[in-house]
C-alpha cells in the first residue's frame, strides 16, 4: 500500500452509511459487497482512472457553519497571501504574496516550491532521536487536521510535534517552527481500520503565522469536488509500493 504523508482518508466502495461488509451496489446496477478500497480491485481500478466513487454521501457539510468556513478562509488569505501595502501614491493595494502561480502547477510527483502549500505540517515521533513520518494541514493557529492513523506510530509510540514552514524533512528549524501536541482521535476510528480515519492534533500553543506558515480554506460543502482535480502536496514514497521516501514536498496529481 502506497503511504502518502498527508492528509488521505480511506476511499470506501460504498456510501458513508454502509460498513464493510454490508451489501451495495456496483455501476453496473449488479449487487456487490462493501469493502475498504485496498481490498476491492473493481474500486481500485476507478480510483486509479481518476473515476467519482460509485456512491457517495451528499449534502454533508463540516461541523463549523459554512459561512464561518468562507470568514476564516478571506481573513488568513487577505492577511498572510493577498496583504495590503501601502501603495506608491495614497491608499492601499493589494499584494500577491504568492511564490508561485497556477499555471505552473504540473501533474506527477514533482518537487513543491517553498510557500506554495504553507497549510502542511510535518509530524514527529519518538523521544531522543524524533522521526518525521506523517503529515497534516493546518486549520487554525492551534490546530492540525491529519488522519487518525497518524497519531500513533507502532515504531515511535506517539506523535509528539509538528513542523510547519519547512519544504524539506532535512531543512534545519528554529523553535518558532516546531510545536508539541496533543493528539485528539475521533471517538469512531478504531485502529487498525481505516474507517472514520481522522484527528487533530492541538499545539501547546499559537501557530506563529506568516506567508510561509497558512491555515488551509476547508471545504464548505457547497460545491461538489468530485468535478474537479486534485493536487495532493505529500512528503512521501515517490512509487507506488516503494520505500524511496522524498526529502523535498512532493507535488502529486
Amino acid at each position: 500500500m502506497l503511504i502518502h504523508l498527508a492528509i488521505v482518508f480511506s476511499l470506501l466502495a460504498c456510501t458513508k452509511s454502509l460498513s464493510e461488509g454490508d451489501s451495495c451496489t456496483i455501476r453496473d446496477g449488479s449487487p456487490g459487497v462493501c469493502k475498504a478500497i485496498n481490498d476491492c480491485s473493481y474500486a481500485e481500478d476507478d480510483f486509479r482512472r481518476h473515476l467519482k466513487p460509485i456512491s457517495y454521501a451528499v449534502g454533508n457539510h463540516l461541523g463549523l457553519p459554512h459561512l464561518k468556513l468562507r470568514e476564516e478562509c478571506l481573513e488568513y488569505q487577505e492577511k498572510y497571501v493577498y496583504p495590503c501595502r501601502p501603495g506608491p501614491t495614497t491608499g492601499n493595494i493589494r499584494v500577491d504574496e504568492c511564490t508561485h502561480n497556477i499555471e505552473q502547477l504540473v501533474t506527477g510527483g514533482v518537487d513543491a516550491n517553498r510557500g506554495e502549500f504553507p497549510h502542511m505540517a510535518l509530524l514527529g515521533y519518538g523521544n531522543d532521536k524524533l522521526e518525521w513520518l506523517c503529515g497534516g494541514v493546518i486549520i487554525s493557529e492551534r490546530y492540525v487536521l491529519t488522519a487518525g492513523h497518524c497519531t500513533y506510530s507502532s515504531s515511535h509510540g506517539p506523535v509528539k510535534k509538528i513542523r510547519v514552514g519547512i519544504l524539506k524533512r532535512s531543512d534545519a528549524v528554529d523553535s518558532s517552527k516546531e510545536y508539541n501536541v496533543v493528539p485528539i482521535k475521533y471517538p469512531e476510528y478504531h485502529s487498525p481500520l481505516r474507517y472514520n480515519d481522522i484527528a487533530l492534533l492541538q499545539t501547546d500553543r499559537d501557530i506563529e503565522l506568516n506567508k510561509y506558515v497558512v491555515p488551509a480554506c476547508l471545504h464548505d460543502g457547497g460545491a461538489d469536488i468530485f468535478k474537479n482535480s486534485a493536487i495532493v502536496p505529500v512528503w512521501g514514497t515517490k512509487a507506488f509500493k516503494s520505500q524511496d521516501f522524498s526529502d523535498v514536498l512532493q507535488r502529486v496529481f
